[in-house]
């Protein structure tokens, strides 16, 4: 199942999670955080995830991912504001073990239209910081597309 998100830009828009500056959130390197034109449309594709390995539910794994859909977004629009033309598809392979809380994670296929390290990084944080349900069982894995463009 492919989840879409076709998602608009407001010129008000606040950055990223309080608890961790994105990059060009105010006092970092980027500068303040100035959105896209309110008309320009970012489409986020994120795949269900597939288990690699382990006993963990995928839906329940889908739905937690799904929760972070937006600072996925906010990820994509800072990358944005320094090159125009990002766009592409990356998987992400995350390891969560019975504790819930993701141990584990590293971008795959990350193509040369996807090439900005703060993106990245911000990607990177953005799986860290998932909660999931503990769990009686084995360690999983799992990989997720994400498909990145504008309209």
């Amino acid at each position: 199942m492919f989840f879409l998100l076709s998602l608009f830009l407001a010129a008000d828009q606040s950055p990223g999670d309080a608890g961790s500056p994105l990059p060009g959130a105010p006092g970092t390197p980027g500068g303040p955080y100035k959105a896209p034109p309110d008309d320009q449309r970012i489409n986020l594709g994120m795949h269900k995830p597939v288990q690699l390995y382990g006993e963990r539910a995928v839906e329940d794994v889908h739905r937690g991912t799904r929760k972070r859909a937006g600072q996925v977004r906010r990820c994509y629009e800072y990358a944005l504001r320094r090159n125009p033309a990002l766009h592409g598809e990356l998987s992400v392979e995350f390891i969560v073990p019975a504790g819930g809380r993701v141990s584990g994670v590293r971008l795959l296929d990350v193509p040369p239209g996807l090439e900005d390290e703060d993106m990245r990084q911000c990607l990177l944080t953005t799986y860290k910081k998932i909660q999931f349900a503990e769990i009686e069982g084995p360690v999983a894995a799992f990989t997720q597309q994400l498909v990145f463009s504008l309209r």
